[in-house]
């Protein structure tokens, strides 16, 4: 009887054990997409092409704010080119979702960008991305952006 109480009582720890190294993977690979979140908006607004190549997935599309779904070699372009869109940008991440190998993250993201009909004016954004695990790094496959009207 006191050998069956021993190994339900290992098989319990054994769980709680599972679980706990689940969830710290989870925050460290949260913490990861946070951060990487952080390192997009600001290399968007800098122009960095070598930062956004590794960001980006190499499939990488989204559907930019005005419904047009826009490749990964389009966007650098448009990042990275003479006429910069941006003046300044902020993001913020509101939610983030593991789901195995892949995260998905939904958030604010505040642009004044450079030219277009709201040139020199705040924009408001929502943002969905979706991040997968390539080769032990976090790289951005998804993303959609949508203007949020002024309240």
């Amino acid at each position: 009887m006191k050998l069956r109480n021993i190994i339900a009582a290992l098989a319990g720890l054994t769980v709680g054990l599972t679980i706990t190294a689940v969830s710290v993977a989870a925050t460290d690979a949260e913490t990861a997409v946070r951060a990487l979140e952080q390192q997009q908006v600001h290399a968007a607004v800098a122009g960095d092409a070598a930062a956004l190549k590794r960001i980006f997935a190499d499939d990488y599309q989204m559907v930019n704010p005005a419904g047009q779904i826009t490749t990964r070699e389009q966007l650098l372009a448009l990042l990275t080119g003479t006429t910069h869109p941006y003046r300044s940008a902020t993001y913020t991440t509101d939610v983030v979702r593991k789901l195995g190998n892949v995260i998905v993250t939904i958030g604010r993201e505040d642009v004044v960008p450079n030219q277009g009909p709201q040139a020199g004016q705040l924009v408001h954004r929502r943002v969905t991305q979706v991040w997968v695990r390539e080769k032990g790094t976090w790289r951005l496959s998804v993303r959609q952006a949508m203007v949020v009207p002024a309240a």
